[in-house]
């Protein structure tokens, strides 16, 4: 087969700084009711197992119900995108029941051009104890070499959020 790279991308994202929320909530602007909490300390233990439900550490932040009908929300400078090109961005999601239905996301990039042909929804379940996480993939074509990336609850009631990636999107 061939050795040779699919392409020249380095093999570290530097999109986004501490997009597992291993050190709290360093990095990110936050609005609202929004604190970093251990895979732990979420209902029944957190999702834990071989497989694990949450795809990366032992952190995550936790949104409660909203104070006053303000969205809760967390944010932080997009960097070293380049113009032009199509990256997504995917996290993950779930409130304390782990339910079956997908726990809505509001997902707003400054800075880009959205292009929602593209955009994912899915609910899947863990090996463990029924544990499900939606999962929340939009791409964008970056317009600028910096931007904003900005997540919100997109209804009321406490949601867990782990785990958000940017990285290049190969269209066609």
């Amino acid at each position: 087969g061939s050795t040779e790279r699919l392409s020249n991308d380095p093999y570290r994202l530097e999109h986004l700084a501490n997009p597992g929320f291993e050190r709290g909530l360093a990095g990110w602007d936050t609005s609202g009711s929004v604190r970093a909490v251990r895979v732990a300390d979420m209902p029944r233990g957190g999702p834990k197992g071989t497989w694990a439900a949450v795809p990366e550490g032992e952190m995550v932040i936790r949104t409660a119900r909203r104070d006053g009908g303000a969205a809760n929300s967390f944010a932080q400078p997009l960097r070293n995108l380049e113009p032009g090109r199509a990256y997504s961005v995917t996290l993950y999601c779930t409130d304390p029941e782990y339910s079956s239905r997908p726990v809505p996301a509001e997902i707003e990039i400054e800075g880009a051009e959205m292009l929602p042909e593209h955009t994912l929804e899915q609910v899947w379940q863990s090996w463990e104890g029924g544990v499900r996480w939606t999962m929340h993939q939009r791409v964008f074509r970056a317009t600028d070499p910096s931007g904003r990336l900005t997540v919100s609850d997109a209804a009321t009631g406490e949601v867990y959020w782990d785990f958000v990636q940017v990285e290049p999107f190969f269209e066609g």
